[in-house]
């Protein structure tokens, strides 16, 4: 048998979790066990999370003749709603600074609390890296509300 090579300054032993909690708009990092040192590690914000989608563009909607040949002209409404793209390139960058930090070892587990369909956009922006140290994902929005009420909500939801 092989020796097996670990990385430089790897501890087994050192559990790193970090609890995202995002929506649409922010998302918040927080790390440390849920009975003593929880404590804030970072915010992300997504400044075009709050418009709506006629604030993302003005012009008019664009026109074509219907296809029956009687002259009515007809609106274009468009494939994918703005905000949601918005929204999936916010998502995106989540991703990424997700992965990175399990690339320089700066978290070993994770939990996500997101709303139902932001979940659904952030799992498919994970790399199969941050896949392999996801624990358990929450589909709820959180409200603003202290850090001790959401130590208490994961308490209760991970137990």
């Amino acid at each position: 048998m092989g020796k097996i090579m670990l990385p430089k300054g790897f501890n087994p032993q050192v559990t790193r979790r970090w609890y995202l909690v995002a929506n649409r708009t922010e998302a918040l990092i927080y790390e440390g066990p849920l009975n003593g040192s929880f404590h804030y590690v970072k915010r992300l914000k997504n400044k075009k999370g709050k418009l709506r989608e006629g604030e993302f563009s003005s012009d008019r909607i664009g026109r074509v003749f219907a296809s029956s040949r009687s002259g009515i002209r007809h609106g274009l409404e468009p494939r994918t709603l703005r905000h949601e793209i918005v929204a999936a390139d916010f998502a995106k960058k989540i991703a990424m600074v997700i992965d990175k930090a399990v690339l320089r070892e700066e978290c070993s587990d994770l939990v996500v609390l997101a709303e139902p369909r932001f979940l659904g956009l952030i799992n498919k922006e994970l790399s199969s890296r941050v896949k392999a140290v996801l624990r358990s994902e929450l589909p709820k929005e959180w409200k603003r509300g202290s850090d001790e009420e959401l130590v208490e909500y994961l308490r209760t939801r991970l137990a």
